[in-house]
């Protein structure tokens, strides 16, 4: 059983994946020099990129959790019922497969969140003035300013998670 906190990351996965970088910082160069001064170096080069490797590997997946984990936490308080369902469903469905489709997914959901933010200053308040009047309005008008501030911020949680 492995210890695992979102709001911390993984420490178990954490501490594992970096002492795989610590053995092959070892392991790597002794090996190399029991065949000969040229492999030793080989080793130095090959144990020196396997340890950045893993604590990049390592670091990169506790933080994307923690600001997961703040993200979610940071789109409760906007407010907006329909866009906490939306964003839960899309990042359900829209897992990153690659450093790369990750970041494009960061950045797309940056703009959207700065888009619904802003937008929902003005759609806000109307739905809710539609829907419960006046009471509805100032309801609409909390929630559109809420997700003003919110939104952007958990963009930015996106991007980097």
């Amino acid at each position: 059983m492995a210890a695992s906190s979102d709001l911390l990351g993984n420490p178990y996965t954490f501490v594992n994946t970096l002492g795989t970088g610590v053995k092959k910082f070892y392991y790597e160069p002794r090996d190399g020099f029991m065949e000969g001064p040229l492999e030793g170096g080989l080793g130095i080069l090959k144990g020196t990129a396997g340890i950045i490797n893993y604590t990049a590997a390592s670091m990169a997946g506790s933080i994307g959790k923690m600001t997961n984990t703040m993200n979610k936490g940071l789109i409760m308080l906007s407010g907006d019922k329909e866009y906490i369902h939306a964003k839960e469903i899309s990042d359900i469905k829209n897992k990153p497969k690659t450093t790369l489709s990750g970041m494009w997914q960061g950045t797309k959901s940056l703009g959207t969140s700065v888009i619904s933010g802003v937008s929902g200053v003005v759609t806000k308040p109307v739905a809710g003035a539609q829907s419960g009047g006046i009471g509805g309005f100032f309801k609409g008008a909390g929630i559109g300013l809420a997700g003003l501030v919110t939104k952007p911020v958990s963009g930015v949680f996106d991007l980097v998670s």
